[in-house]
């Protein structure tokens, strides 16, 4: 019979950070649902960059996977270095997905910018969280 894998928390996200991520996960949810829906669309943003909701999925995406991944793997107490090495990974396949694999999807250099703008703005948070966000929960 195979083993489970146990999983516990070695901390906690300190209130404020936990609202933020909530707030950046609903901000790309909404992103994506007006990509999905154009009545939920953003009108002055269309005026500054019409093309905008063509490439937002890259950059939702992209914060989603990191952020939703690295907070995970932060609470389970796995190092830092391997949170950043994540984002570098998501970084580099947002570049090669979008520029090299024209066979498996549509060459666009705006959705490879995209992609790595929303890991920037994740690896951010999460170096912020990192730093001052994180509780050591207490020993049973």
């Amino acid at each position: 019979m195979a083993k489970l894998l146990k999983i516990s928390a070695k901390y906690r996200v300190t209130t404020p950070y936990m609202i933020g991520y909530y707030i950046l996960m609903f901000i790309c949810i909404f992103l994506i649902l007006g990509y999905l829906f154009t009545f939920l669309r953003i009108g002055f943003v269309l005026k500054f960059y019409p093309d905008f909701y063509y490439n937002v999925s890259n950059f939702c995406i992209s914060i989603i996977f990191y952020l939703g991944i690295g907070l995970g793997w932060m609470i389970q107490g796995v190092h830092f270095r391997y949170v950043v090495l994540l984002g570098v990974v998501t970084a580099i396949a947002n570049i090669v997905c979008e520029t090299v694999l024209g066979f498996m999807n549509t060459t666009d250099s705006m959705d490879a910018i995209f992609g790595v703008v929303g890991t920037a703005i994740s690896f951010v948070y999460l170096a912020m969280i990192y730093k001052q966000g994180l509780i050591p929960m207490k020993e049973k």
